[in-house]
């Protein structure tokens, strides 16, 4: 009665929301797992000249549920820490209508991470920003949107330039695609187009001249601008910031940007703040990111779970690497269900964040093996974006030649195991390891404040 609007009740939230925000670090306490639902009065607007359908999306969170309209389920949710993006029914006319989004956060063995106590909260509720958006009929597909960039001739860079379009029937003789790149200034650094529109799939390539590359000492970015047109009105616009990187570990000598080896030393970090859960703001995104930087971190790993993409903005700006990965936590499974909601998580997040200059390393789990789960996800990171590496943390080697797993990644990532490194480096295709967890300090124990104290 209350999601269709019939009972009163209830308190008045801002979002980002966590049901968990009194539930984070607290000794002896439980987190609450169960349900909740946000409900909203929206105006839906008349659809634009052109067509097209509006969509519901939303930012990452934890949870499994349903969304209403007036009362009537349309579709099913669940947040996998990325989010969703749900049409509206076409039969919703313009005008006000009651919004409700139901969600839990019970363990479920088929939404990552499929375990029921990781060692992180599985915190409940909108963790994120929720947005109405209009998607026109023909369109650019953002998920397909890419920018390549390929060292030229005399330090100059190739930028490729990808994207595919929706709605037409091919060839679409009237439709023309134009990129334009610019620095953060507004400034044009290069250009490229008007390209016909002649299969659903369109690359255009261009030039950049003593470009500028990103590095933590100068993370330089950049804006792609595509505009998909008709004669002379813009049909869609797609804007995305990327930077010039020249990122590589070269076999046993370690990782290098731009021909200079830098080493690496950085931390994990769960995206959660006791008062607040995981609902953080864009600000204490970027604070977290500072307060990395000031300490002389170079990189962070994104432990266990795709995190916000206001936190790799900062990091984009404040020159922090990244090891991005799915949400695991001891929980890989070689399972039906598992595999398939893993390959899900990392195509969305590869689509997602790999515009990202700082991201340098995909995670594909963290402390389990399984070599159907890895050669499947090595091979969508492969097809999404072949020139990153992929890792797994790895905590049991002996462990790890049992279930074969050895020689999946491209780099290693090692826990605990520091008398292991010569073995774990010629355990990958590269031949480089990543300490990625506890190298300092690794035996306190959780709840004893004089042990967590001597870590800290």
């Amino acid at each position: 009665r209350w999601m269709r609007g019939r009972r009163k009740g209830g308190e008045s939230v801002d979002l980002p929301h966590c049901w968990n925000r009194s539930d984070t670090y607290q000794h002896d306490r439980r987190s609450f797992s169960g349900r909740g639902a946000y409900r909203k009065n929206v105006f839906v607007p008349v659809t634009p000249e052109g067509g097209g359908q509006w969509h519901l999306r939303s930012e990452g969170f934890y949870g499994y549920g349903d969304l209403w309209i007036d009362g009537r389920a349309i579709a099913s949710i669940d947040g996998q820490y990325l989010g969703f993006d749900v049409p509206l029914l076409r039969s919703i006319s313009p005008g006000e209508h009651l919004l409700t989004v139901r969600l839990d956060n019970f363990f479920r063995r088929r939404v990552l991470p499929g375990r029921r106590a990781p060692d992180f909260i599985l915190h409940g509720g909108l963790a994120g920003r929720v947005w109405l958006e209009h998607v026109p009929e023909t369109r650019i597909d953002e998920s397909a949107v890419e920018v390549v960039c390929t060292r030229g001739p005399k330090g100059a860079e190739i930028v490729e330039l990808r994207c595919a379009v929706s709605g037409v029937e091919q060839p679409a003789t009237d439709l023309r695609l134009n990129w334009t790149i610019m620095n953060l200034r507004g400034e044009q650094v290069a250009a490229a187009g008007p390209t016909p529109v002649e299969n659903a799939q369109v690359t255009i390539s261009t030039m950049i001249m003593d470009p500028e590359c990103w590095s933590p000492d100068n993370p330089r970015l950049l804006w792609a601008e595509c505009r998909l047109e008709n004669h002379d009105s813009v049909v869609d616009t797609v804007r995305l910031r990327f930077g010039i990187t020249r990122a590589e570990f070269r076999p046993d000598e370690g990782f290098f940007l731009d021909r200079q080896r830098i080493d690496l030393h950085g931390c994990n970090r769960h995206e959660s703040i006791p008062g607040l859960g995981n609902a953080l703001s864009p600000e204490l995104h970027r604070a977290d990111a500072r307060i990395l930087r000031d300490y002389g971190c170079n990189i962070v790993r994104l432990a266990h779970y795709p995190q916000s993409p206001a936190f790799l903005d900062a990091c984009d700006e404040l020159g922090i690497l990244v090891y991005a990965e799915i949400a695991t936590w001891k929980s890989v499974s070689s399972s039906r269900h598992w595999r398939r909601a893993a390959r899900r998580q990392m195509r969305h997040l590869l689509l997602r964040d790999r515009h990202h200059p700082s991201v340098i390393l995909w995670g594909m789990g963290n402390e389990s093996r399984s070599r159907k789960a890895y050669l499947e996800l090595r091979d969508i990171a492969r097809e999404l974006d072949p020139k990153r590496p992929v890792t797994y943390a790895e905590n049991h080697l002996y462990r790890a030649r049992r279930e074969k797993t050895v020689g999946i990644p491209d780099v290693w990532g090692l826990n605990y195991e520091l008398d292991k490194l010569e073995e774990a480096r010629d355990a990958c295709s590269l031949r480089n390891v990543v300490v990625a967890e506890c190298c300092n300090n690794p035996n306190s124990v959780r709840g004893d404040d004089s042990a967590e104290l001597t870590q800290v």
